[in-house]
């Protein structure tokens, strides 16, 4: 047990300043004594109160230094600083104040010697009482362990001469006797005997716990009266703590993670599959309500899925994993030193480790007449909620933003009926991930089903049932949309000191400028790079797990790369969208079926990918823009018949081929989920591996193993057996 120790580091410890202190006293009472005895001769009371003043001068600087030194541990040593200056300050302004005082109640206090001695006296003995208690609990000894030694103390801990208590009590070593002593006894604080034994509180508590259960368990069964004076102790004197884990074993460690979205699930899913039982975990979020997919939010809007769809994890999840889901409770503010979050409701929250999950704001430009009743952003449940409560009386909508957002929103409110109008101020449709001539077959795709777009177009102002833009076109809009971009949610680490430029600045550990603090997703800024795609989210949350357990592992940046459906159209787009001067494009086009291919090529190796109405090789295309092979013959091939043809010259599927990118789930591992449960459905695989939960593209290839016929017949087998 550490309790032996650590009073044995700290007794030699406070031996070295002690000695110090007494050597600094013999020497001032050495060098006093001669002339105190010539004052007394002299009958010159002022004079012995001269070296009075030395002495007790001497000690009360002293005794601040040691102050500092047995204190001055775990990241304190700064605040202790401060206060060491400011009790100096404090002494010497009583000391002139009071001796101003004394002064003009009688002349004989004008002696400066006289009135300083009397306050060095006052301070010394002050400072005495206080170190008097402090080296009692900073030296475990034999001779405090009064659970040992002292009548008294036996009979405060209800344990009386003989008793077979006594007798386990004796079997115990002295730190341990001392630490029960201490703790049951004396009653002194769990965090005043956690500063001593450099451990927590709720670690305090452990230890007790544990030492009496073994107590209990010393004494012989046939001493009733002992067992049940040992869980006496444990229930009242303990304060019903928890019994601690089999003696060696690690004890759990405080993870808090801030945020309660997809990135925060997943570095508590990556740290309990890595510790298993390792973490306490508690989430803060802002958002009521369980973890769900963001990603999923079109289709809610849409009502082609349910609340329920949408969920990551289930009540019951989180109860059977121990973590403390506090949803509607975000932080309000973050004390790096002490490692302390507190939560908007006043709750503190001790970590050990903390990942900052904070995630983004919408943009809202500031446009005329943008706060209206009917005006909404899209980001959150109940955004989609809000939403859905004002389409019922509405016929037309716009969205403002024709990026990956504002399409989906706009995908969204088309199911639902509406007459939408997308209104994107850039020259493009997703201009951060298509090229003219992608946007161009995209447009044209939206159009066919019914999507209006306005491209270059800027809004003016926003009416009760209009929008103006700036060219002086009206747009009816009985609700709008705003799509126009996120930022960084960086107000939390910012006001608790740590850096931030665009994003909350990591490193390749995903840790921040701050001890014991991660940061991942949306909020985090990698290498100048704020990352909005799942895939890397996913890998930033596996890196900052792993390090936060104190495994090695990095985040070395990723390239881009999404696989999504806009109003019923496919699409593909990574890395590069335009060839350096040292590259070729291949680029096909068919405007009569709406599809559209780019492959950017650096040498024989895939530096960017656009595909529009055909993403058959979206997967394979992500998995060459990350492992940076040569890209096979096969998809050379410039037209997309030929690219379906082509894969019949290969050997067939790899089984350890991804199908999944976001959770790196691969074809071997869902065709084994499939046959050893009978899965049938996507939801089904995605609860056991994890697929699809991402950003939803490998569904179909998901839909296409559970149709396959060995699937199928491995389906008919498991479910005879089950």
């Amino acid at each position: 047990m550490a309790t032996g120790s650590g009073g044995e580091r700290a007794r030699r410890r406070l031996g070295g300043v002690l000695a110090v202190l007494l050597l600094a006293l013999a020497g001032s009472i050495a060098t006093a004594v001669p002339l105190f005895v010539d004052s007394l001769r002299e009958r010159t009371a002022t004079g012995a109160l001269v070296y009075v003043h030395v002495a007790f001068g001497s000690a009360f600087f002293i005794a601040l230094g040691l102050k500092l030194l047995a204190l001055g541990r775990r990241g304190r040593a700064r605040r202790l600083w401060t206060s060491l200056v400011a009790q100096i300050a404090a002494v010497l302004s009583a000391y002139t104040l009071v001796t101003g005082v004394l002064v003009l109640v009688s002349a004989v206090w004008a002696d400066q010697h006289l009135a300083a001695s009397f306050w060095a006296v006052a301070v010394a003995l002050a400072h005495g009482w206080h170190y008097r208690r402090r080296a009692v609990e900073l030296v475990p000894s034999p001779s405090v362990s009064g659970l040992r030694t002292t009548k008294r103390h036996r009979a405060a801990a209800g344990v009386e001469a003989g008793s077979p208590l006594l007798g386990a009590l004796e079997r115990l070593g002295a730190g341990e006797r001392a630490f029960l002593d201490l703790s049951l006894v004396r009653g002194v604080a769990d965090d005043r005997l956690a500063q001593v034994l450099l451990t927590r509180p709720d670690d305090v508590a452990v230890r007790r716990a544990e030492l009496v259960a073994r107590l209990a368990g010393a004494l012989p069964p046939e001493a009733a009266a002992g067992v049940a004076q040992a869980r006496a102790l444990l229930r009242d004197a303990a304060g019903g703590a928890r019994v601690a884990p089999i003696r060696g074993q690690p004890t759990r460690q405080r993870l808090v993670v801030v945020g309660t979205g997809m990135a925060g699930l997943a570095v508590v899913e990556e740290a309990l599959g890595d510790r298993p039982g390792g973490w306490h975990v508690t989430m803060l979020g802002e958002e009521p309500g369980l973890a769900y997919n963001r990603i999923l939010l079109s289709k809610l809007l849409a009502g082609s899925c349910h609340e329920s769809d949408v969920l990551l994890r289930s009540a019951s999840w989180f109860d059977a994993h121990g973590v403390d889901l506090r949803a509607a409770s975000p932080a309000a503010s973050i004390d790096v030193e002490r490692q302390l979050v507190v939560d908007a409701g006043g709750a503190a929250h001790p970590y050990d480790a903390l990942v900052l999950a904070t995630g983004s704001r919408p943009v809202v430009p500031p446009v005329e007449g943008v706060e209206g009743t009917h005006v909404f952003t899209f980001r959150t449940r109940s955004d989609v909620d809000r939403i859905a409560a004002c389409a019922r009386n509405a016929d037309a909508a716009v969205v403002i933003g024709g990026g990956l957002l504002g399409l989906e929103a706009a995908a969204g409110l088309l199911a639902r009926g509406l007459s939408v109008t997308v209104v994107e101020a850039a020259d493009r449709l997703m201009a951060q991930q298509l090229d003219e001539r992608a946007a161009a077959v995209l447009d044209a795709a939206l159009a066919r089903v019914g999507l209006r777009t306005v491209v270059g177009g800027r809004v003016r102002s926003i009416g009760c049932s209009s929008v103006a833009l700036d060219d002086g076109t009206d747009l009816k809009a009985d609700l709008v949309v705003v799509a126009a971009g996120i930022r960084p949610e960086t107000s939390l680490a910012r006001n608790a000191g740590i850096e931030t430029a665009r994003g909350v600045v990591v490193d390749d550990q995903m840790s921040t400028s701050a001890a014991a603090v991660w940061a991942v997703g949306e909020c985090a800024e990698h290498r100048g790079t704020v990352y909005g795609l799942w895939a890397p989210l996913a890998e930033q949350a596996r890196v900052a797990a792993a390090c936060a357990g104190g495994k090695a592992a990095a985040f070395l940046g990723a390239v881009p790369a999404t696989t999504l459906k806009v109003a019923g159209v496919d699409l593909f787009a990574g890395g590069d969208q335009a060839a350096s001067e040292a590259g070729n494009e291949l680029v096909w086009s068919d405007g009569r079926r709406g599809v559209y291919g780019k492959l950017v090529l650096d040498g024989d190796r895939l530096a960017g990918a656009l595909l529009v109405g055909d993403t058959e090789r979206a997967t394979e295309l992500s998995q060459l823009l990350v492992s940076r092979k040569p890209v096979p013959p096969h998809l050379l091939v410039c037209a997309p018949d030929s690219t379906a043809s082509g894969a019949h010259d290969r050997d067939g599927p790899d089984a350890a081929e991804l199908v999944c990118t976001c959770r790196q789930v691969g074809r071997d591992r869902i065709v084994a989920a499939i046959r050893a449960g009978g899965l049938t459905t996507v939801p089904e695989v995605a609860g056991v591996t994890g697929a699809s939960t991402g950003c939803g593209g490998c569904a179909p290839q998901i839909e296409a193993l559970l149709a396959a016929p060995s699937s199928r017949e491995e389906r008919m087998v498991a479910s005879a057996w089950n």
